[in-house]
Formats: C-alpha cells, structure tokens, sequence
C-alpha cells in the first residue's frame, strides 16, 4: 500500500471524510465579519438587553444599562445593573465558544453565538466584570483580540449583571460612535442611561461625568410624526406604523424616497422593503422566522420576500378603513387630502420610480367604488375668482384661475355653482356664509365636449349637489337682500372689493439689525413695519387687537407671519382674513411635543406650570427634560404661533434663544447649515446643549463666560454641558435671586458709609 493511501486510511471515519477547520483563520474571518464599531457594541448591548429581560420576566428585577463613553481615555463601557450576571459554566461553555448559543427563543437577538466576536470592532482588549443573580459568583477575565480571555481579580460590583469595559482602538471615530449609540438604542425596551466623560476645561465650572440621560423611549408610536393620516399593523411576527404626512407639514418633507426605519427585535437593521408611507417604522419580533445576515446589518433575501408578502397582506386590510371616505364631510376630516387626488391619474402621486423606497399606494390600497367616485370629483378643475395686480399705481383687476375643487372643499362648506363668475354675488353670499365660494366649469374649446349642456361629465352635477354644492346662488343672494331690507335698515351697498382692497395696511414682521456690541457687531431680531396694500397682504398676516401687546414677539423670534392691526382692516374683508379670533380657534388642538407628553395649545395655555419654548425643531429634545415646568422644543412656525396663542391668553412663557450664525460659527467652526445638514456626524443632542450655554452666557452678559462654553463645545462631544441643562432653562429664577441679593447689598452699603 502506498504512503498516500495509508494517509488516506487514517482520515477515513465511517466511510467519510470529514471537512476540517483551520481555527486560526475561523477565528480571525468571524472577528472581521462585522462592519463597524457600531456594529460591535450593538451586538454587546443586545447580550446585555436580553440578560436585563430574562433578570425582569424571571426573577422580577428592575434592571437598567448605563452607557458610558469616555473621550478623553477613549474608553466604553456598558453596565447592566440589577440584571442577571454570567454563570461560570455560560463563560466555559458558550461566550468563550465561538458559534455556541444559549439563546433558543426566536423572538430574543443573538442566534448565531458570535456576539463575542463582534467587540474586536470596538477594541483589541475588551474587560468583562460580572456578578451572576442565579449562583451569586462574582468573576472578571480580559479578552483579547476576540482570540483568548485571561482571568482578572475579583470585581467590585454591588448588584447582579455584567460590566463590560473596551478600550477603543484609534481609529473608532467617538463623535460618530456616540451617535450610532443613541439610535441603536432608540426604542430599547430596558432603561438605557448615556454618560459622556470629557477632560475639564476648568474643574470649579464644569464637572468631568454627565448626568445619565435617558435615551431610549420603547412606544414605536412616538417615533413616527404626530400629524398626518396614521395606519398601524399589529402582527405575532411584527409592529407596523406607517403615516402619510400632509403636504405642509413641518415633520417631514414627502418625496418618493420616505424616512424608514427597519428594526429587528428592537435593533436597527437595513432591508430593501418599500412602504407607500412619508415615514414609518417597522418592529420584527421573530429572527429565527424572518433572519439577518451573519453579520446582522441586513435582512436576507428570503426575510425581505416573505415581509414583503406579508406586510402587503396586512395593508390590503388596514388601509381602507383608514383612507376610504363616503362624503366631502369625511374628505375635510382627513389630514392628508393630496392622497385622494392622485387616485384618478390626474396627479403624478402614483408615477413612481422603481429604483426608490416608496411604494406606489395602489399596490396596497384598493378604494372603494364610493372613494374612486368622491376622488374624481376632488379631482375636478374649476375656475374661481382670484386678485391681480398690474402695478402700484393701476388699477386692480378681478380675474379667474383654475382650482382642483378638492382644494376648495377643504376650506370651505359653502360652495355655489354658478354659470359665470360674479364678485358682487360671491361678496352678498359672504355676508351670511363668510366661507363662501363661486365656481364655474373651466371652460372648453369646442361645446362637441358638453355633455347635456354641461361642461361636467354625464351625472356630475348631480352627485355634487349630492355633497352639499349649491346651484342656487342668486337665489340665496336675493334673499340675503330681503332679510336685509325687511329689518328697516337700507340695504347696504354692494362695494366692490377692489375698492377695500386697495385700502393701505401696516404690516409688522422681523427683521435682522446689526448692533455693536463689546467693540464687535452683532445680528438681533428687531420689529420691522412697512405699509402694504391690502390686496398684497399675506394670507398668513394675523390681524390682532391691540397690537402693541404682541409686536415683542417678532423681538424674540424671527417667524414668516406678520402683524397687523385688526381696526384697519374693513368689516367686509374680517370674513376671509386671519384675525386673532380665526387664528386662535384654529390653533386650539393643535399638538405639540412637551416635557409633559404630547400637548395642545389650549392645553398648555391653562395649565398652571410655567412655559419654556426652547426654539429648537427636534422633539426628542422634550424628554430629556426634568424640570417642573412644561418645556416645549419647537420649531422657528410652531413657536411662533404658540407664542402668539399663549400671549393672548395671558399666559406666561420664556423663550430660550438659539446662537447667531455668527457665534454657532465661533463655536463650531463651521456655518449652522453645514453643521446640520452635511455632517454625518451630526449630535442633535451637542446641539441642543450649545444653544442652552449660549442663552445661560447671554442671560449673565458675560462674554467671557459664553466664549468659555463655546470653547469646550468645539469638540463635537460636550457631555459636561449637559449637567447645566436644567440650569440654563430656570437662568431667569436664578438671576432673580442673584438680583435681589445685589439690591439687599447695595440698599445695605449707604447705611454701613454714613454710619
């Protein structure tokens, strides 16, 4: 027998002969299989959230995770307290084997058993401390590399649950480290604490550890925009919420390419799925069933088809309830109208590019015959009355345009048919009904298209007066009349709107002074009056009483609306003008995200607690607030009208201001919009923090205080700054006090001099 077979003899078991695995190359090949630092820790995060569950569904814990990130030594540590601890036999016979899992739940992460593996993204040297809730053992070893563990003295840890320590190797990026924390954590279902330790510029200002701040809300429902049309799907196998934003909307712009965020088992993951909504957020709650990839970035080709089907399935049924509509009643309740306009192929809503996320809605959506019916009527073009003006000096002129009726209907109830266009008939009308519209068919080239004499389709006129659209208009204008002559006053006289429209009106906006301030310029809002006519007034112009009480409020923010005084602005015109009694009506249930949970304008106006508007667009910032107060994060619109709202209402509130581009400039180094909008590294929660050191070193007038907070923000990582976050939004209680101990020591000195 020759040498190679005798080799081959001894190879042979059973007949077989078994592959092999080179373990030094296994090893190294599943340390590189994850892509990033981040990938790293949210595979330890995800071994600490299910050790947290299994502390609190078993033994009835109350556990939470600290996170703390060290910028100065680059060090990460992630500390589940009150949870459940590693068992010495777990070490021996499953962390330090690589593919070995004691996870057998589908519906828990971690299923391939390379967890361990993943933190050689993070570190070379990663130390885990432990104390086990189920034998009490208390342990520590160090691994290396991913490769070996060696054992370490005891640790100091007063509760059950895991410590683990990486020293982050040098070319983990922290800044953009810190922000992938805070969205892998997004919606934890376990406490999740984030502590940032940064070097001391001076120690007897700022301390060196944050205060924790929670940065986790589990509600999935609190992620997605409150304004808009909402659908959410319940399944065993996944949470859908899905919401189509209206096309003003503030949240969101709506294009074809929406704001998705896929998450499996709570943790962020990508897969191509498309969804026929503006933004929406889909929680998987089975990973044996719908699978990542190894290395967990991505869902696999086989999940995303059977998601697909299934999620497909589910709107089928979810969504008619939601959209389909039975009258022009229900049309005028629906937040977002533009949905029912693109349901007739007169709107490039269903025109969609296949290489996008979204997907087109009547792929999933199938309306009713009675909605089809209804669209197609909103979908009509009319002509309407509109204003133009041909120069300063000219006279106006009374034109028409056309209108999709759809957008008519949604801001009005008392629409009129008419045959021709007619100011003075739609002015009578507006008497009694101020809402009131003149329409007419647009008008056709040949009459071959009329069909029975009407520019409409056969029937159309029919089912619009079925929906509450009137054909009598001159009738209700003579009776108009009558009413009005049958009380003994002369009827009054139709003025021709042109007429009140040219009648001069003082329109206060802001505007941005430079004043030198310290020897340098600075930018500050300042009250601007210029004189318009009213036919070019913006719709959007409050017209207030008493004016005087609210021209403070363009001091203090810049806003796109403008003041008005209400007594230059004639009777007639008061129907279909913005008056403070429309603009508060209006703004009554509008919601906002507070300190207190998501709010009303009329509600935050009576309560009893003070107000804080932080003019800042990002609503997370709302709950990392604990003060007594309603603190209200809102954009440069919305604060705007709350102020206006709460000003006339008399109630109380403080603005905390925003640096100028100027000194968020000097603080950053960099403009406000290349900070916000082309910075991967972008910390919403930095940002946040640079604003209130700003308002508390302008609050005190002390430059050099304020340059010293700019000072430490450069660093995109502030944590320190967070600790004077409460202090900043309670700077006016503060100087107060300081004030008043001032005047006590001043009263106090003549006395002491003349004695």
């Amino acid at each position: 027998m020759s040498s190679v077979a005798k080799a081959l003899e001894q190879v042979i078991e059973n007949g077989v002969i078994p592959v092999r695995l080179e373990e030094d190359v296994v090893r190294f090949r599943v340390g590189h299989l994850y892509a990033s630092p981040a990938s790293g820790f949210r595979e330890l995060y995800a071994n600490e959230l299910r050790a947290c569950r299994t502390a609190r569904d078993k033994y009835g814990a109350n556990p939470r995770i600290e996170i703390t990130v060290n910028t100065s030594d680059r060090i990460l540590i992630i500390h589940g307290i009150d949870s459940l601890g590693i068992t010495e036999n777990s070490f021996i016979n499953t962390l330090s084997v690589l593919g070995e899992t004691d996870n057998q739940d589908g519906t828990e992460v971690g299923q391939w058993g390379w967890g361990a593996a993943a933190a050689a993204t993070l570190s070379d040297s990663v130390t885990y401390e432990t104390y086990a809730r189920e034998t009490g053992e208390k342990y520590a070893f160090l691994g290396i590399a991913g490769e070996h563990f060696s054992k370490l003295p005891q640790p100091n840890l007063n509760t059950p649950g895991t410590r683990v320590t990486a020293f982050l190797k040098d070319d983990v990026a922290i800044t953009e480290l810190i922000g992938r924390i805070q969205y892998i954590c997004t919606i934890a279902d376990i406490p999740t604490f984030l502590i940032r330790v940064n070097p001391s510029p001076d120690e007897t200002l700022l301390q060196d550890r944050s205060t924790p701040k929670q940065i986790n809300e589990p509600d999935i429902t609190l992620h997605v925009p409150m304004d808009g049309t909402r659908v959410q799907v319940d399944e065993p196998d996944f949470t859908l919420v899905g919401v189509f934003t209206p096309e003003n909307s503030s949240s969101t712009s709506r294009s074809d390419s929406p704001r998705v965020d896929i998450r499996l088992l709570r943790m962020p993951i990508e897969g191509d799925l498309k969804f026929p909504f503006d933004v929406c957020i889909l929680q998987i709650k089975d990973e044996r069933k719908y699978r990542p990839t190894a290395d967990r970035e991505r869902l696999t080709d086989e999940a995303v088809e059977k998601l697909s089907a299934r999620i497909k399935e589910q709107l089928v049924k979810a969504l008619p309830p939601v959209l389909d509509i039975n009258s022009f009643d229900d049309f005028r309740q629906k937040a977002c109208k533009h949905i029912y306009f693109g349901l007739t192929n007169r709107h490039s809503y269903s025109s969609y590019d296949t290489s996008r996320r979204k997907q087109p809605l009547l792929e999933v959506y199938t309306p009713s015959t009675r909605t089809m019916e209804l669209a197609y009527l909103l979908g009509l073009f009319v002509r309407t009355l509109y204003h133009e003006r041909r120069s300063w000096y000219g006279r106006d002129k009374k034109t028409t345009e056309e209108q999709r009726l759809g957008e008519i209907v949604a801001n009005s109830r008392n629409i009129f048919l008419v045959d021709s266009l007619d100011t003075q008939l739609q002015d009578t009308l507006r008497i009694r009904y101020p809402d009131a519209f003149l329409i007419a068919p647009t008008l056709l080239k040949s009459r071959r298209y009329r069909y029975n004499g009407s520019p409409f389709g056969f029937g159309t006129v029919a089912k619009l007066k079925e929906q509450g659209i009137r054909t009598d208009a001159r009738a209700e204008a003579l009776d108009i009349k009558d009413s009005l002559t049958s009380t003994h006053h002369a009827a009054p006289r139709c003025h021709d709107p042109i007429d009140e429209e040219r009648i001069p009106v003082i329109v206060h906006t802001t505007r941005i002074r430079t004043v030198e301030e310290h020897g340098s310029e600075h930018a500050k809002l300042a009250d601007q009056a210029t004189e318009h006519m009213l036919a070019d007034v913006d719709a959007k112009t409050i017209f207030v009483p008493n004016i005087e009480r609210y021209l403070s409020i363009l001091q203090e923010l810049e806003s796109r609306r403008g003041l008005a005084r209400l007594d230059k602005l004639p009777k007639a015109s008061r129907t279909h003008r913005l008056t403070l009694d429309r603009f508060l009506e209006d703004q009554a249930t509008h919601k906002v995200v507070t300190s207190q949970g998501i709010l009303t304008f009329d509600t935050i106006s009576t309560s009893e607690k003070n107000v804080s508007i932080l003019l800042y667009s990002d609503s997370r910032m709302a709950a990392n607030y604990d003060g007594s107060e309603i603190f209200v994060p809102l954009g440069e619109r919305d604060a705007f009208e709350l102020t206006v709202y709460l000003r006339a209402k008399q109630k109380n509130y403080t603005i905390v201001h925003v640096p100028s581009e100027e000194e968020f400039e000097g603080a950053t180094q960099r403009s406000r919009w290349d900070y916000h909008y082309n910075d991967d590294n972008y910390d919403s929660a930095v940002n946040l923090i640079v604003n209130l050191a700003y308002h508390l070193g302008l609050a005190v007038k002390d430059e050099r205080i304020r340059r010293l907070f700019f000072a430490a923000a450069q660093d995109a990582s502030t944590p320190q700054l967070e600790e004077l976050l409460n202090f900043c939004l309670e700077a006016d209680e503060h100087l107060s006090s300081l004030r008043k101990k001032q005047h006590a020591e001043a009263t106090h000195r003549p006395e002491q001099t003349t004695a």
